[in-house]
């Protein structure tokens, strides 16, 4: 199943500043993140959970800029994993147990969304509270 979320926002913050804070929310909820040298950020395993064996998934983040706005995008792909099928074709027999693992797929699907709509939010609350020069100098070590 994919999915697209998106998150416009108003600020002044140089491309690189917006990068560098996505990738600080996204480390938060993801075990694994790698961003590229355009700023593309790709996460797996988001919001792990005993749960989340059931599915795989990978979201790939872009950060498009014009004057004064930012959008953020994430295009996630979440699929079964083999364990998922072993369980649903375990459970066929039975009267309703198939629909288990049916729920609990669809259930982490939902999680994932409402883990990277967490993370959006993050960035946009702190990109459109904090003043520019205390953020740049707050990321590079220095005191403003």
């Amino acid at each position: 199943m994919k999915f697209e979320l998106s998150q416009q926002l108003r600020t002044q913050a140089d491309l690189e500043t917006i990068i560098l804070i996505l990738a600080e929310q996204v480390k938060k909820v993801s075990t694994a993140m790698d961003v590229t040298d355009e700023g593309v950020i790709t996460a797996t395993k988001i919001e792990p959970t005993i749960a989340s064996l059931l599915r795989f998934d990978r979201t790939t983040i872009n950060v498009e800029t014009n004057e004064e706005r930012v959008l953020l995008i994430a295009d996630g792909n979440c699929r079964p994993t083999a364990l998922f099928w072993v369980i649903l074709i375990m459970c066929i027999p039975t009267f309703v147990a198939w629909l288990l693992p049916i729920g609990i797929y669809m259930y982490q699907k939902g999680a994932l969304q409402s883990a990277i709509a967490a993370v959006f939010k993050r960035v946009k609350d702190e990109l459109e509270v904090m003043a520019p020069p205390a953020r740049i100098g707050h990321r590079l070590g220095r005191d403003s």
